[in-house]
């Protein structure tokens, strides 16, 4: 062999093996690369799942809430078809109190009528007897 040629055997031979180092420095190089690539991932997934939970437990408590306030809204208008018909019968009942005390105003009236009634006859029947004595007594002379 030359001296030339081992030379160039030579360095073919430290090509070989740098590139082969070269290749597991690369290798290894791109394993930790991806392993952080998959430590990556695994954190976002971790972070989706804990969103995708947080979304669900927001989505059903907004659905609850949601059936909470229909509630309420159907609540509220039993009670204001309740206060109508309230409102109505104690318009009702008013007329009826006002009927009555316009009753009892007439009775009362109708009293005083009938006492000052009653008293005129008792006035006539004692002037009849008044009348009746003196009668008599004129008959009687």
């Amino acid at each position: 062999m030359s001296p030339r040629a081992a030379v160039s055997a030579a360095a073919v031979t430290q090509q070989h093996s740098v590139q082969p180092n070269n290749s597991n420095d690369s290798y290894t190089s791109i394993t930790i690369t991806m392993d952080k690539i998959k430590e990556k991932i695994n954190a976002i997934r971790a972070e989706a799942d804990a969103a995708n939970a947080r979304a669900d437990e927001a989505t059903s408590k907004a659905k609850s809430l949601e059936l909470e306030s229909l509630q309420k809204d159907q609540e509220i208008q039993s009670l204001q078809h309740k206060l109508q018909l309230l409102e109505s019968e104690v318009e009702k009942l008013e007329g009826v109190v006002a009927d009555h005390k316009a009753n009892a105003d007439d009775e009362s009236g109708q009293r005083t009528l009938v006492e000052g009634l009653q008293r005129k006859v008792q006035l006539l029947e004692e002037e009849l007897e008044g009348n009746d004595k003196s009668l008599r007594e004129t008959t009687e002379k």
